[in-house]
């Protein structure tokens, strides 16, 4: 399910290097015969804090992120999709610090008009290869709701790259083609 990759779109380093703060820095992905990028677009402050602005583009559609990079972990803190901004009234946790196997947390994320919440796993590390290498990543699940659909979502964060280097909804699965910091 197409709603199920926000995760992914929300989507410096407090722990490890996740999200880093480089201006230009990019992930490229993969899905089916789709190109996936994500670029660092730069930083601004929302509510005070100060977030990473993550550009996605899918096909010509483009998305952002703010998220902040925090002690607690990569919270959302605004997001622009289906071209609308939403400021988030409270911070959506997309993943926990310290990283550890076996921690649960929710989030609610706007998407266009709609929330779709979420209940996440940390599962653990695992090696994972994609067309980018082997890596070895945290092992996320992701149990999703929008407008009384449910899916489930898996994806793999590792250090090396400061971001996804996989991620599966359903049928569909994203991989990691190259990545520069």
């Amino acid at each position: 399910m197409k709603l199920g990759l926000l995760v992914l779109f929300l989507f410096g380093g407090v722990q490890g290097d996740y999200l880093p703060s480089k201006k230009g820095t990019r992930w490229v992905y993969r899905r089916g015969s789709q190109e996936v990028v994500l670029t660092v677009a730069g930083t601004e402050k929302v509510g005070g804090k100060s977030c990473v602005i993550l550009e996605t583009n899918r096909g010509g559609r483009r998305e952002r992120s703010w998220i902040q990079n925090s002690g607690g972990g990569l919270k959302i803190r605004r997001v622009m999709s289906r071209g609308k901004v939403s400021d988030l009234s409270s911070p959506a946790l997309l993943l926990q610090f310290p990283l550890q196997g076996g921690r649960t947390w929710t989030a609610k994320i706007p998407f266009g008009n709609e929330i779709v919440e979420y209940d996440y796993r940390n599962l653990g590390q695992e090696k994972v290869r994609v067309p980018a290498g082997e890596f070895l990543a945290w092992k996320i699940q992701a149990n999703g709701r929008v407008s009384g659909n449910r899916f489930s979502q898996v994806s793999w964060y590792s250090a090396k790259t400061g971001w996804l280097v996989k991620q599966t909804t359903g049928n569909q699965t994203m991989e990691l083609k190259s990545y520069s910091r």
